[in-house]
């Protein structure tokens, strides 16, 4: 169990049982930072999906939601998503149509693979609320407007991996997740192979 405090999301205002700062010390993150690159791995080599790469994360971070996702920047069209804790429906029309319509895609596109970014220090959800984006695909969703995501690829197939969760949480899970990433380096070394295992269909 995690050990919790109680405090209210910024943007729903719903009161929510958030893990305590503590939680994520210097042995939590190693732990999680193994267990996810275990799960990496395994993926890279079709021993398990992506799925269960994004599982891994939303298990270690409650009340998150992650989306690994490849996106052919030339053709608007997303190749690929592996996704945990998003329904079905946003899934399949962030696919459909919202993909093209991100905000962040023009951000992730300017960065170097392996850059790591925090939703809030970039490119906080408050600077795009009066989208299409936004008021029809993010808002309905509730609590996903802080996040952390790595760039795994660049050029015309834009690859990223981002973990969302309330604004609430953002104090305790923005260093948590971006310390997990750094560690990880998902986008460099040997990794930086399976990019073709996320290709296009």
């Amino acid at each position: 169990m995690f050990p919790v405090e109680g405090a209210p999301d910024a943007m729903s205002g719903e009161l929510m049982a958030i893990p305590s700062t503590d939680f994520y010390d210097e042995d939590a993150i190693s732990a999680i930072t193994h267990s996810v690159s275990e799960k990496v791995d395994a993926a890279a080599l079709g021993a398990i999906g992506w799925d269960d790469v994004a599982r891994s994360l939303t298990k270690s971070f409650p009340r998150s939601v992650c989306a690994l996702l490849n996106f052919n920047t030339a053709e608007n069209w997303l190749n690929f998503e592996a996704t945990d804790n998003i329904e079905p429906a946003f899934v399949k029309s962030y696919a459909e149509h919202f993909a093209p319509l991100n905000p962040w895609t023009p951000i992730w596109r300017s960065v170097p693979s392996g850059t790591v970014l925090v939703a809030e220090e970039s490119c906080p959800t408050s600077m795009f609320t009066k989208t299409e984006f936004y008021n029809d695909w993010m808002r309905p969703q509730k609590n996903n407007e802080g996040a952390v995501g790595v760039k795994i690829d660049g050029g015309r197939d834009l690859i990223h991996l981002s973990l969302h969760y309330p604004l609430a949480v953002a104090g305790t899970y923005d260093f948590a997740t971006a310390a997990l990433h750094q560690r990880r380096k998902i986008a460099t070394g040997a990794n930086r192979g399976s990019c073709g295992q996320i290709g296009a269909r």
